[in-house]
């Protein structure tokens, strides 16, 4: 195969909507009126911002301001050479990555088709119309909804969920069921409408002698500790129209560089596909492992194809040996499980969904990728959910949740909404979406599951919520994506939609998954009372949560101010819808702010708050309520799996992230890292009694010593106890003791637990009225023993007595292992800290704590 990378030195320019392809050869001419596009990707967006046409629309209120953009026809020229080897070859394939959305392509004058779907590649043989020099290759791209008539709306209008709908201003727009691109950029209730429009990704001309490999399966078909059965399919392609060839395929299975299995065929290949299969089996076998349960090994898959005419053809990439299985046994004779089996071994689900990291998605770097995964390893997680309405990530992400040990959750992309797949072109174009997507990411050991939709199932309902109100929107989930499944990785499991199960109100606490918004609840007492977590009896909750704010500079930089007014149109406009309102019931309900609500319960009255105290609380709120959800439902008896909505921001809010769009730790981040470490300490209460629980997601059996008991808040400790026990491994959730609730002064101490042998296992408090209602003195803090070695430090922090919300008042660029948490009486911890780049002052340190905060 020969390659000729088209994806540098473009070049944009724009065009009312109403210049169509018509008009290409003109504009192909043209000498005047571009700009400048190094390299793709590239959303038109970026250009203008880079030429100071608009400003950063995620920054202050710059989405208003470029929303002409979408009105308008966006042309792409490219003028390139073709070296021998593509005029000489059999064919040569153009490939666009990512045209978003509907585009028409023309190479030297010809047009190439229309291409209407952002979820697929274009792809087409133009050998027979390169030159050896000067080759002009246009694009012109839209952004999609001037293809969507009134008439094509009217069938299915009430049957979209749209911003709008729910008072939510300019956000959403029912166009999108029609436009398959990623639904969320004309608005959802977490990102602003920005109209996506460009190339999103790479572009190429792919020449081939005779022979092309397609793609390659690789799967896991039976892993034991001696061995490992796997299996590898080509897909080979003759792509002489009319004539068979003799071809050798070789395949190769490397591990640490060094080949652990090896086999070689000769296939007589008709013209087109043929399908080549090669069983080894594997000694010792190194298995990829989630997150904390074990190393993410990595094997090379080579394939090398030779036919008798000489042609060649080549393939290679990383995958991983494990197996993966949805258990959906019964429990009992009404309920079933809900849980990943990975390797054989049943996992308990813990993480966040994942929202595409950038409202123009054709800009998120590799780095940034890089970057959230590895934050993600650190907290902890074993799961992604990849949500329906967010865009298909690049290869690059896979492969970082490859490396780290993050298994995803893939919705195919479609939500809330019940889709036209009645109509033969829309289904057509998502079942040509649904076998690329399945193809390009099956072999990354990483993919745990495919779902069909994100809460469209809801949409298929009439309005009594009683039967289907037809078959719209369910060909695609419970015919189209299993076929395709089954022919292109029956080994990965299928789930309908989220949450999905039982009868038709979806949210089934029998079985299936659920959306469990607590935040979203009727009352809105409960919505800032953690302990309604302590309630959940489902199978897995995909989705929960609860907003707070980002550091102050993350703020400063999307406000676009160095001042912040948390009155101001802007702060509100940056801070997500459901602060302020809920939907219930087919009706739009005041929430007021309950952010500020929150705030008051558990800290201090909000209303005479600086900006930065309000920022500092109400994190603490959000890190409250998502800390104390997780422990609740890792800790229900049958419940695998706990998916925070959301880990990451598409732009600046204070909204659902624990990671916010610059990339920055939230103070809830360290919440949730505490409470899904891999072997954690849990204290519940229940009538009347304290349950301590051990939770260990690891392969290890840990032997702990316990101590527990109450203790005030100066050190005077009752009832204290001690106990050993010996935690079997990957046991998510043992009760290792109970302690009676007694008759102690709730305001002026707490319950704890602690390991006084494993000192890895961090202790564990609960307590029992707010945090406002505690009647704690002032503590003492002090840092000691500060070590700095090239970019890390470590230090020894201890208080004298109990303390709420420990951290230190240093710059964004220090990651520590721990901060914000809870100290007991006399106790110390030992924390690091990573140093990203940034010189390092250890005065820098301040440690503060809920009543004495040390603000950057």
């Amino acid at each position: 195969m020969h390659v000729c990378e088209l994806g540098k030195k473009w070049q944009l320019r724009q065009e009312e909507l109403y210049v169509d392809w018509h008009s290409h050869a003109a504009i192909a001419c043209s000498e005047t009126g571009w700009m400048d596009v190094e390299a793709l990707p590239c959303d038109v967006h970026v250009p203008l911002i880079e030429a100071g046409v608009i400003g950063d629309p995620v920054v202050a209120d710059n989405c208003f301001k470029s929303e002409w953009i979408e009105q308008k026809s966006w042309w792409f020229r490219k003028v390139f050479s073709a070296a021998p080897e593509l005029l000489n070859a059999q064919n040569g394939e153009l490939v666009i990555e990512g045209l978003d959305v509907h585009a028409d392509l023309f190479l030297n004058g010809v047009h190439l088709g229309h291409h209407l779907s952002g979820m697929y590649p274009f792809r087409r043989d133009v050998r027979d119309l390169l030159n050896e020099r000067d080759n002009v290759l246009v694009v012109r791209v839209t952004s999609g909804l001037e293809y969507v008539s009134d008439l094509d709306l009217s069938k299915i209008t009430h049957l979209i969920s749209a911003e709008h709908k729910r008072g939510r201003g300019p956000r959403g727009d029912e166009r999108r069921a029609f436009v398959r691109k990623p639904q969320y950029v004309y608005g959802w209730d977490w990102n602003p409408r920005i109209a996506t429009c460009g190339i999103m990704g790479d572009a190429r001309i792919e020449a081939y002698d005779d022979i092309a490999v397609r793609s390659v399966r690789f799967t896991t078909d039976q892993l034991g500790d001696a061995c490992a059965r796997v299996s590898v399919e080509v897909e080979l392609d003759n792509i002489r129209v009319i004539s068979t060839l003799d071809v050798t395929v070789q395949v190769d299975i490397l591990f640490g560089g060094a080949v652990v299995q090896s086999a070689q065929k000769e296939v007589f290949a008709t013209s087109g596909l043929n399908y080549v299969s090669f069983p080894f089996t594997i000694e010792d076998p190194h298995p990829w492992w989630p997150n904390g349960m074990g190393a993410q090994n990595l094997y090379t898959v080579r394939v090398n194809a030779r036919s008798s005419q000489g042609g060649n053809a080549a393939h290679e990439f990383t995958t991983g040996i494990r197996t993966i299985v949805l258990n959906t046994d019964k429990i009992d004779p009404d309920d079933r499980l809900f849980a990943l089996v990975v390797n054989g071994i049943r996992i308990f689900g813990k993480g966040a969904n994942w929202e595409t990291p950038d409202s123009i998605y054709g800009r998120v770097t590799d780095e940034k990728y890089e970057t959230l995964v590895r934050e993600a390893r650190e907290a902890n997680f074993n799961l992604f959910r990849i949500n329906g309405c967010d865009a298909y990530e690049r290869d690059y992400f896979y492969d970082c949740c490859d490396r780290c040990g993050i298994l995803v959750w893939q919705d195919f992309g479609f939500s809330c909404a019940a889709y036209p797949d009645e109509l033969e072109w829309f289904r057509c174009e998502a079942e040509k979406e649904v076998d690329y997507q399945t193809k390009r990411l099956r072999n990354h050991p990483c993919l745990a599951l495919w779902c069909g939709n994100n809460e469209s199932a809801p949409n298929l309902l009439d309005a009594d919520g009683k039967k289907p109100a037809s078959p719209r929107g369910a060909l695609l989930y419970n015919y189209s994506m299993p076929l395709i499944l089954k022919r292109n990785c029956p080994d990965i499991p299928y789930w309908n939609s989220s949450p999905y199960g039982g009868e038709t109100d979806m949210e089934s606490e029998a079985c299936g998954d659920r959306h469990h918004w607590v935040f979203m609840s009727d009352n809105p007492d409960e919505r800032i009372r953690p302990e309604e977590y302590d309630k959940v009896a489902c199978k897995f909750v995909s989705e929960f949560g609860c907003i707070g704010p980002g550091k102050r500079s993350s703020i400063q930089k999307y406000l676009g101010s160095d001042e912040i007014d948390v009155d101001s149109k802007l702060w509100q406009m940056h801070t997500n819808p459901f602060n302020t309102f809920f939907y219930s019931a087919n009706q739009l309900l005041p929430q007021k702010n309950a952010l500020a609500a929150g705030i008051a319960k558990h800290y201090i009255d909000p209303e005479n708050l600086t900006a930065d105290e309000y920022i500092f609380f109400g994190g603490l709120f959000q890190g409250v309520m998502l800390g104390y959800a997780f422990e609740s439902m890792r800790c229900a008896e049958h419940n695998a799996g706990a998916l925070s909505w959301s880990y990451n921001d598409a732009w600046g809010e204070v909204g659902w992230s624990m990671i916010d769009y610059y990339v920055t730790r939230k103070i809830s981040y360290y919440y949730v890292k505490r409470a899904l470490a891999h072997q954690k300490l849990a204290l519940r209460q229940k009538d009347g009694v304290i349950r301590i629980f051990f939770l260990n997601d690891s392969l290890e059996a840990p032997e702990l010593e316990l101590e527990y008991g109450y203790t005030t808040f100066e050190g005077r400790k009752h009832d204290t106890h001690r106990n050993a026990v010996t935690v079997p491994p990957c046991s998510k959730c043992i009760e290792v003791a109970r302690l009676p609730l007694g008759d102690h002064d709730l305001q002026r101490g707490v319950y704890y637990v602690k390991s006084l042998k494993e000192t890895s296992v961090i202790p564990a408090t609960l307590r029992m009225v707010d945090f406002r209602a505690m009647e704690a003195a002032p503590p003492n803090l002090t840092v000691s023993d500060i070590q700095c070695s090239g970019d890390s430090v470590s230090f020894t922090v201890t208080s004298d007595a109990f303390v709420h919300a420990v951290h230190f008042g240093c710059a964004d660029h220090i990651r520590f292992s721990d901060a914000y948490f809870d100290l007991l009486p006399n106790e110390s911890r030992r924390i690091a800290a990573r140093l990203d780049g940034a010189p390092f002052d250890p005065q820098d340190i301040r440690a503060g704590h809920a009543g004495q905060p040390a603000y950057n």
